[in-house]
């Protein structure tokens, strides 16, 4: 058991590197999230925002496109690794047997690190508008994990095949590096208790769904998206919701990233600091074309005036997008 415990303290510090390797966290930079009014309402209304399970994306070939690119770069370190071919058989045999599996179930949260673009606009426009929301990417992170439990990382998407391939490459370094802290104290692969081999198999589809989440084909690189990904643990289901989806109903997350609700011109008001939000999380607003440009930016300046305490900026767009 005490061997687990450091084994899997070595697997969280190897997974920080990993994460921090590249231009992975964005937290001090702002994200901006397009919707369209339905979407700005319980955003601000309920202080909150969805992050949807991978497994039910929009795209069901966003996993198994990253999952490919591993493919090719595991294959090419064991025709050059004995260790590593030996491990991959023995990964193998665990999920013959149905033994390999996630410990996680990851969730995330789509946005871009680009404000203004049309295409974008497009998607959500209709007879209700489309809306760009800017927020904080530091704070709406720590904001959530503050109001509804999980820790949120964030990271730009990956469309350069080279970049893409050292993402992987990396992922691979870190599996063998796990190998060598259990080689030291096992001195063969053969020695390694089924435990601690089913732990590192299982540690290790968690940060592959990470590493594949960051890579999306060159074709959609005008979106320029950043993505926040939430893991919980798999069967924790107190933050689990579930819509109708193109494949019946899908499992999301509903994550506050503020609790108070209407109390933003009483607190101002009276200068109530404790439901004054101190770290506030949108600070931005664009209005996609609209033909009631005016009368729909006037009804959003009073939504955020009785739903925020903090200053937001808002302004509409001048695309000359048809509507």
């Amino acid at each position: 058991m005490k061997l687990i415990k450091e084994f899997g303290q070595h697997l969280d510090f190897l997974q920080r590197q990993l994460m921090t390797a590249h231009p992975f966290a964005i937290n001090n930079h702002s994200i901006y999230h397009y919707t369209n009014s339905d979407g700005l309402l319980g955003i601000i209304q309920n202080k909150e925002i969805w992050a949807t399970n991978v497994k039910f994306l929009n795209d069901s070939s966003e996993l198994t496109y990253g999952l490919n690119i591993l493919k090719v770069i595991e294959q090419m370190e064991i025709e050059n690794n004995t260790l590593f071919a030996e491990y991959k058989n023995r990964e193998n045999e665990f999920r013959t047997r149905g033994g390999a599996q996630d410990l996680s179930d990851h969730y995330i949260f789509c946005a871009s690190r680009s404000k203004g673009k049309l295409n974008q606009y497009r998607n959500y426009s209709g007879r209700d508008g489309a809306v760009c929301i800017g927020f904080r990417t530091s704070n709406l992170i720590n904001n959530i994990k503050k109001h509804s439990g999980p820790y949120g990382i964030a990271c730009e998407i990956a469309y350069n095949e080279h970049h893409q391939e050292v993402i992987m490459q990396d992922d691979v370094a870190a599996k063998l590096s796990a190998l060598s802290w259990l080689i030291e104290k096992f001195e063969s692969l053969d020695l390694i208790p089924d435990e601690l081999i089913s732990f590192l198999i299982n540690y290790f589809i968690g940060i592959e769904r990470h590493c594949c989440l960051r890579c999306k084909h060159s074709s959609f690189e005008e979106e320029d998206e950043v993505r926040i990904i939430f893991s919980i643990p798999r069967g924790e289901n107190t933050l689990k919701s579930y819509r109708t989806s193109p494949y019946g109903i899908a499992p999301f997350l509903k994550l506050k990233f503020w609790q108070e609700k209407n109390l933003a011109p009483l607190a101002k008001q009276f200068e109530l600091q404790d439901f004054i939000d101190d770290n506030p999380t949108v600070h931005s607003i664009d209005l996609g074309p609209n033909v009631h440009a005016d009368l729909y930016e006037e009804a959003i300046r009073d939504l955020v005036k009785g739903e925020l305490s903090n200053p937001v900026q808002i302004s509409s767009n001048t695309i000359p997008l048809r509507v």
